[in-house]
């Protein structure tokens, strides 16, 4: 081979253009794995208003009252699940969005997630109704004790009822 030979294919008009390959690569580029999409079911914004007979509390009270209330719905609806064999309930993921002092009060949003052999999770108006119902007697006398055991600095260690305000 000289230093100007080619090993291309040319035309066949002979113009020396190489020509473009039209094999199929033998090797195809991999796809990136998919990660499941686990389904989520979005409550609507709801509040709680929390009795506590006076007091400001601060932020870092307010923050602790709604880590409460948000583990005791997610403990709250693993119980539920906790037998079913259409959703398979993983847990409640939520945040406080707003507060209020006179009465005081937590706006909350959120989301149930299921795990992806969940057939049947429930729909967003199955989801506000168990939490509602989490926050009947007797079921919120379990969110009441756990409140109740905050320290006594905290306003929301006095606290005698709550309401579910959707």
């Amino acid at each position: 081979l000289s230093p100007t030979s080619s090993l291309a294919p040319t035309d066949s008009q002979g113009t020396g253009a190489p020509t473009p390959s039209t094999e199929t690569p033998t090797t195809l580029p991999t796809e990136r794995p998919t990660i499941p999409s686990l389904p989520v079911v979005p409550a609507s914004l709801f509040s709680v208003l929390y009795n506590t007979g006076g007091g400001n509390p601060s932020d870092d009270q307010f923050n602790e009252a709604e880590g409460i209330t948000i583990m005791y719905i997610n403990e709250f609806l693993r119980r539920i699940f906790e037998f079913g064999l259409d959703a398979m309930f993983e847990e409640f993921v939520a945040a406080g969005v707003s507060t209020e002092l006179d009465p005081i009060r937590i706006g909350y949003e959120g989301i149930a997630v299921f795990g992806e052999n969940s057939e049947f999770p429930p729909s967003q108006e199955g989801i506000d109704l168990l939490i509602l119902t989490a926050f009947q007697q007797p079921n919120v006398a379990t969110l009441l004790s756990m409140l109740q055991a905050l320290p006594a600095e905290s306003p929301f260690s006095a606290t005698s009822s709550v309401q579910y305000i959707q």
